[in-house]
């Protein structure tokens, strides 16, 4: 299937740069690269959404309020304090 597609003056200007630059062989080439990039940014895309789909039914922690948000600091605080007292002994 041929598809012609019609590119802005800009665009074109950048795709000759990359054929007269040798980086691209053709216009066509630069093109397939381009399909070819959109092409993995949407499969990583739905990787994404396909793992974001899967944390919806995992554990979520709350910190709507500043409590909740107080308590989640807390905890940092004291699993790192815990994981350095591990490391290199206790702080004074």
């Amino acid at each position: 299937m041929e598809i012609q597609i019609k590119l802005t003056p800009d665009q074109e200007a950048f795709v000759r740069e990359g054929v007269a630059s040798g980086r691209f062989e053709s216009a066509e080439a630069a093109m397939t690269a381009a399909v070819q990039r959109w092409e993995e940014y949407e499969r990583r895309r739905a990787e994404l959404i396909a793992e974001l789909d899967v944390g919806d039914a995992g554990p979520w922690i709350d910190i709507s309020t500043p409590e909740a948000r107080n308590a989640l600091f807390d905890r940092i605080k004291r699993n790192a304090r815990a994981e350095y007292e591990a490391k290199h002994g206790t702080l004074a």
